[in-house]
């Protein structure tokens, strides 16, 4: 059995205490679990959690579900966070609204456990593939910025080289080597 620190932390949001119960029952097992009961509660909670995902009711007194989702969109800090909105209303505008918030997925309730699981993982799936790619443009960027240096310096090699073989004096030679080096910025 997986110890605590290694399960994934979701962030459960609803206003009603029994439907967070049923959802701590489905997940409980494979996931740390923290929850709020209203959106106030859970963008306050963001402030010092950074949960893998947050499972978010729609209808809640004071701000909505969706309400919430735009603004945890908005804030630099938590737009990474995948929301998988859970809510009773499973219209399709409803759940149009859900994904213009920005939400990754939407469930309707009442849900299968087997369907709940495979949203969370599928979605805590995606967002490990999304953050790999962007580390590896960010790495592949970085070696063809190097490539691309190297390439250049290689060039000023090459041009000095041949320009050498044009220098009639030492003062001539002297001249084009410090051009060469200038343009390697060295101090």
């Amino acid at each position: 059995h997986k110890n605590m620190t290694d399960k994934p932390l979701l962030l459960v949001v609803d206003d009603e205490p029994i439907n967070l119960e049923i959802l701590e029952e489905a997940l409980e097992e494979y996931f740390q679990l923290e929850n709020a009961a209203t959106g106030e509660e859970c963008l306050e909670k963001l402030q010092t959690l950074q949960p893998e995902l947050i499972l978010l009711d729609v209808n809640m007194p004071g701000i909505t579900g969706i309400e919430t989702c735009i603004k945890i969109k908005a804030d630099i800090e938590t737009a990474d966070i995948p929301v998988v909105f859970v809510s009773a209303l499973g219209l399709p505008e409803e759940r149009m609204n859900g994904y213009k918030a920005g939400g990754e997925d939407y469930i309707t309730k009442p849900f299968e456990e087997e369907e709940l699981l495979a949203k969370v993982e599928l979605t805590l799936a995606s967002q490990q593939e999304r953050k790999s790619l962007q580390q590896g443009s960010s790495d592949a960027m970085s070696m063809a910025m190097t490539a691309m240096t190297q390439a250049s310096e290689m060039g000023l090699v090459m041009q000095f080289t041949r320009d050498s073989h044009h220098c009639d004096t030492l003062e001539i030679l002297a001249n084009c080597l410090l051009e060469s080096l200038c343009q390697f910025e060295l101090n």
